[in-house]
């Protein structure tokens, strides 16, 4: 942390006068420009980041000066977030970004100082062919599809035996909007009871007006629009439509949830792209309006782009118990050795989903990762809502049709199973999946999403608990995201690092070169305990090295590994402990010149380019 000099002071009668000035902003909406936003030019999708716009966060007790560093400056605040630790986003008045934010950050009265980078929706577009949901029952013919596995699906006929409603769970869409009046989706929004509509008024005090079914972030929040998330774009209702367009209502497609609550919170403009900072206030509301679940269906085009606010808010949405589904990326990246944000955020409430195809494979076009990526699910050639009509259905492609047949499961799983938290809803989806030989190495599970067997489970402990199960890593790098909460210790289990455990976790990694290679659990929220084993049983391992605590409360340890060896890595929590697990392995720490977030390259094994934001453009 900085430290705040003295010549940051001003004079009490000044401070007050700039203190009078300024707009106030509550914790859920915020003070807005009089004026609408104006859209994303050409150079800031490009480039990548907002040139009228940035976000930055004061050190705790340091608002009031922060806010006279601003109003000097000609910044004008848009939003305040109590619930984000004092977030703001910021209005430039015609100063560059770069400088501003150097400025501001010279003054020592921030936690960070960012960017408003860009987000865009993670999809391919096709032509509209489809009459059938492959997705859902694949039968090796559905109708527009150029052949396919019968069985290559999410087994969606089987599950609906179980549950086919999830009437009472809210899934915030954080989006483009919807379509409100598609006759395969009006019935299942989600209403906010506290507000009338159409009457002009902000009924509930929540800072929009006529917010019946949601929001639209771009527009100021007092504006009449503000409570309007009509999708121009189309992204948002073919998402909303996957999970949960209404079943067996005798018209056009079912969602994986024949019954559930939508909330559209549209962030992309008509182009498909939207800003960080509007992306915050949706999830800002989502927490605020109780939802269960967050599809996130998009992405960067910079796989540097990590935010800090980003990160915080859904960090925010974790601590409200919030399962956050997000789409991988089309870059065709190894999200091991690269990043795609938000789907990469070192967080337990994330779900990264790859998109699969019709021959259960993986598409070229996905990002993929055996770390990184938890799991596959259909995304391509996708029948779901259009919006040129309220009986319009089109086809897309793309890790954004992928991460809402996830959504969609997660809330099928929350109403058949409420006591789960979070995390036990993701164990769940992550034990039912499918495995196959085409997602081995790709995604954490090696699997494609079952949405029969998730709801079959009778357990929510981690998939990887038994050894028998452990999780298969490729590759030379990884950074492995996980939870080891509800995990247990089974019979015949060695005490990792000689002391007491009781919630292990278990990878295996087969070195393709002969290396010293780093294990660390840096990151980790919880005091970890960590071994390296060989051998195929629990009950005859054969220790390699371990370690409790490294000069901290995480562990780390460094051994030479064979070419062909498997090698048994256990992840525990000292005396039970559980929480976020992060796992490296042959990684050493790179500092992000933005944000300060820690990435990582491999050492000791091959070279990768480092992931460092790229300076501000003037």
């Amino acid at each position: 942390m900085k430290s705040r000099s003295a010549g940051n002071q001003l004079p009490v009668l000044v401070l007050i006068a700039v203190l009078l000035s300024c707009p106030i902003a509550t914790g859920f909406g915020a003070t807005q420009p009089a004026s609408p936003t104006p859209p994303l030019t050409a150079r800031e999708i490009a480039q990548g980041f907002s040139d009228n716009r940035i976000i930055a966060k004061p050190f705790p007790g340091s608002d009031a000066l922060a806010a006279a560093a601003e109003a000097r400056e000609g910044i004008g605040l848009r939003h305040r977030y109590a619930r984000f630790g004092g977030m703001r986003v910021l209005n430039l008045n015609g100063a560059a970004a770069r400088d501003e934010i150097a400025r501001l950050r010279a003054t020592g009265l921030y936690e960070y100082v960012e960017p408003d980078y860009v987000r865009k929706a993670s999809v391919v577009p096709n032509d509209p062919r489809f009459n059938e949901q492959w997705s859902l029952n694949n039968t090796g013919s559905n109708p527009g599809t150029s052949g396919g596995i019968a069985g290559a699906d999410i087994k969606a006929p089987a599950a609906w035996n179980t549950r086919t409603s999830a009437s009472t769970v809210i899934v915030a869409v954080v989006d483009s909007g919807v379509l409100m009046t598609h006759q395969d989706i009006a019935a299942n929004l989600w209403t906010n009871t506290a507000e009338v509509a159409g009457n002009g008024i902000d009924d509930d005090h929540d800072g929009y007006i006529d917010d019946v079914h949601g929001i639209n972030a771009i527009v100021p929040a007092s504006s009449a629009a503000a409570g309007n998330p009509t999708d121009d774009d189309g992204h948002g209702s073919h998402v909303s439509g996957i999970i949960g367009a209404v079943g067996n209502n005798g018209v056009g497609i079912s969602g994986v949830a024949w019954n559930v609550k939508i909330m559209p919170l549209k962030f992309l403009d008509s182009t498909g792209n939207g800003l960080i900072s509007d992306a915050i206030e949706c999830i800002n509301y989502a927490i605020a309006k109780g939802a269960n679940v967050i599809n996130a269906s998009y992405g960067a085009d910079t796989p540097q782009s990590y935010s800090q606010a980003e990160f915080d808010a859904i960090n925010n949405a974790r601590n409200a118990g919030i399962v956050f589904v997000a789409a991988a990326g089309n870059d065709g990246l190894n999200l091991d050795v690269s990043r795609s944000y938000p789907a990469s955020y070192p967080l337990e409430n994330v779900i990264a989903v790859g998109n699969s195809t019709n021959l259960d494979d993986v598409s070229t076009s996905s990002n993929y990762g055996s770390g990184a990526v938890e799991l596959f699910a259909p995304g391509t050639d996708i029948l779901s809502l259009g919006i040129s009509s309220n009986s319009d259905y089109v086809q897309l492609t793309g890790t954004s049709m992928a991460a809402p047949h996830v959504t969609g499961a997660v809330a099928l799983l929350k109403a058949q199973f409420p006591g789960d938290n979070y995390r036990g809803l993701i164990n769940r989806v992550l034990r039912g999946v499918q495995v196959n030989a085409h997602f081995a190495g790709h995604a954490q599970t090696s699997g494609r999403l079952d949405l029969a067997a998730a709801l079959a489970t009778t357990t929510n402990r981690p998939f990887n608990d038994d050894f028998a199960n452990r999780a298969i890593l490729t590759g030379n790098n990884f950074l492995v995201r996980s939870s080891n909460q509800f995990a247990t210790s089974e019979a015949g289990e060695p005490v990792h690092a000689g002391v007491a455990g009781g919630a292990s976790l278990w990878w295996s990694w087969t070195p393709a070169a002969s290396a010293t290679v780093t294990f660390d659990t840096t990151g980790s929220s919880f005091d970890t305990l960590l071994a390296v084993y060989t051998g195929s049983a629990v009950n005859a391992l054969t220790p390699v090295a371990s370690n409790d605590d490294s000069g901290g409360p995480t562990s780390r340890l460094q051994l030479t590994v064979q070419a062909g060896t498997p090698y048994q890595i256990a992840v525990d929590g000292k005396n039970g402990a559980t929480g976020l697990v992060l796992l490296n392995i042959g990684s050493v720490p790179l500092n992000d010149n933005f944000s300060g977030a820690q990435f990582k390259v491999l050492a000791g094994v091959t070279t990768v380019p480092p992931h460092v934001v790229p300076p501000l453009k003037q």
